[in-house]
């Protein structure tokens, strides 16, 4: 089991490290254990509607070109 620091150490540079990629910004900071829970609402309501400029498509099992 990790601790509430290792936790925030390890997903705070995976959010940043993701953030990079953002279209739309200022990407919220994850905060910490202490973050108010108005904030966490907001982390989580921005990461689940997260939109990229990367692009995937070749992941894609059908060619949409092609329909």
């Amino acid at each position: 089991m990790v601790s509430d620091e290792e936790f925030f150490d390890l997903f705070k540079k995976c959010f940043a490290n993701n953030a990079k990629f953002a279209v739309v910004k200022p990407v919220p900071d994850m905060g910490d254990i202490n973050t108010p829970i108005e904030e966490v609402w907001k982390f989580y309501k921005y990461w689940d509607s997260f939109k990229t400029w990367r692009e995937f498509s070749q992941y894609d099992e059908y060619d949409t070109e092609e329909a």
